[in-house]
């Protein structure tokens, strides 16, 4: 795969298998690294993840190791019943962990039933009782949309705005309802970053995230610029057409 260093983490760039083979390979070398027998694991949204999880189970490229032993978790998610399709956690239920048989007592999932202020409260709180109150996820996934938002950080964001030093929060994005994401704090406290960029419809945000122009408000993604040092984008060659010779 091609490596690029940029202001805003270390990029790989290459085909869609590679890339998803690199993700979980990404996982492994972290765990091993730092000892995590028992990794907290946050897995994304959207239609790059849910290939992900497809290309994951069809080639069984995840090791019953780190199946069995992570913490899974969505980075973030919609107010929304599991069964819905737009469920983040949901799909990576039906596509990913319940095809690899992965204990219920590791699935963490936002407790949706519950308004957004108790949805948070509840699953910001488990957090803290179960794991720790000062660090987030071992490894957090992230997407990128066209508008250049990330988990459900999206611009404008009163996450940007009034930054809150909890590691979740909901938030309520125009025409969009009620968002739980991670925060920028939450991110600043994540092990391992991996932002995964599929097709060329992205061409343009992927240029636009690692530009010139630094402006978090207007493209979020770009908050990634301080947490450098633990990101990795994983870009489909496709997606990084417009980044040339950086």
């Amino acid at each position: 795969m091609k490596e690029i260093t940029t202001p805003y983490g270390k990029v790989l760039i290459g085909t869609e298998d590679a890339i998803y083979r690199q993700a979980v390979s990404l996982v492994e070398s972290h765990c091993q690294k730092n000892d995590l027998i028992e990794p907290t694991l946050a897995l994304s949204g959207g239609g790059t993840a849910q290939g992900f999880f497809r290309a994951c189970v069809k080639e069984k490229l995840i090791p019953e190791k780190l199946s069995q032993k992570a913490a899974w978790f969505v980075s973030d998610e919609r107010m929304v019943p599991f069964d819905s399709d737009e469920s983040n956690f949901g799909n990576a239920e039906r596509l990913l962990l319940d095809p690899l048989d992965v204990p219920f007592e590791k699935r963490h999932p936002w407790p949706t039933d519950h308004s957004p202020d108790e949805t948070v409260a509840l699953f910001g709180q488990q957090w803290k009782n179960q794991y720790t109150p000062f660090a987030c996820f071992d490894i957090c996934f992230l997407g990128m949309g066209d508008d250049c938002h990330t988990a459900s950080i999206f611009p404008h964001s009163p996450l940007l705005a009034k930054p809150t030093a909890d590691f979740f929060a909901h938030v309520e994005v125009p025409a969009k309802g009620h968002r739980l994401t991670i925060t920028p704090a939450g991110l600043r406290k994540c092990g391992l970053i991996v932002v995964m960029v599929i097709g060329e419809a992205k061409a343009i945000p992927v240029e636009m995230a690692m530009g010139d122009l630094h402006d978090p408000s207007e493209r979020p993604i770009q908050i990634l610029r301080e947490e450098a040092d633990r990101v990795v984008w994983l870009v489909e060659e496709k997606a990084a057409a417009r980044l040339g010779n950086k």
